[in-house]
């Protein structure tokens, strides 16, 4: 009887601080990242947060993207489709629905991610993460400098948030595999 109340408990405390809500994938998501490689992120014109919050948002997603990731990141062109006015080799978009509420010493964030093919334009992967975080911190000082000298000094308090949420949300997101002349597209793009 003690063993399950401490399991209980564990299993609560567990669920409670957890940052990752739930991720979901399409039936066919393994087979699809065959040949699913190429991606844009786009921030969801229904996000709770400033300009510059977003531009943060996305420009965190693509760097972890691109470096923990096999995807194949190219810059997201507004356009009349879900996928945009891309370059023709995009296969897909990483939508982030961002909610964003800040207090002076905290942030608490949400982002719910959906990865939609151009040519089915239905979601193939979804997860949503939730955190609380504070704004003041030593941690990544050359992270929090380098995105302050991107979009401003608004965002110094809300790098790391933004950083450790989207990466732990990111991380659940399957990688594909590369063949040679993919790792050199990837290369040529991440160039540019």
């Amino acid at each position: 009887m003690i063993k399950n109340s401490i399991f209980i408990t564990t299993l609560v405390f567990i669920t409670v601080n957890c940052t990752v809500k739930y991720v979901k994938s399409g039936p066919n998501w393994e087979k699809d990242l065959k040949t699913f490689k190429r991606l844009a992120v786009q921030i969801s014109p229904e996000s709770e947060s400033g300009i510059s919050e977003k531009k943060l948002a996305a420009k965190i997603a693509e760097n972890y993207l691109s470096h923990h990731k096999e995807f194949i990141i190219y810059p997201y062109r507004t356009g009349s489709t879900v996928c945009g006015g891309f370059d023709k080799k995009v296969q897909g978009v990483l939508q982030l629905k961002i909610r964003e509420k800040e207090t002076p010493n905290k942030v608490e964030l949400s982002a719910l991610g959906k990865v939609i093919p151009c040519s089915k334009v239905e979601v193939v992967w979804e997860g949503l993460a939730e955190n609380s975080y504070s704004k003041n911190t030593e941690e990544n000082q050359s992270l929090i400098k380098t995105y302050t000298q991107l979009y401003g000094e608004s965002v110094a308090g809300k790098v790391n948030p933004y950083f450790f949420l989207l990466q732990s949300l990111l991380e659940k997101l399957d990688s594909p595999i590369l063949t040679e002349d993919e790792k050199d597209e990837k290369i040529e793009v991440e160039s540019r």
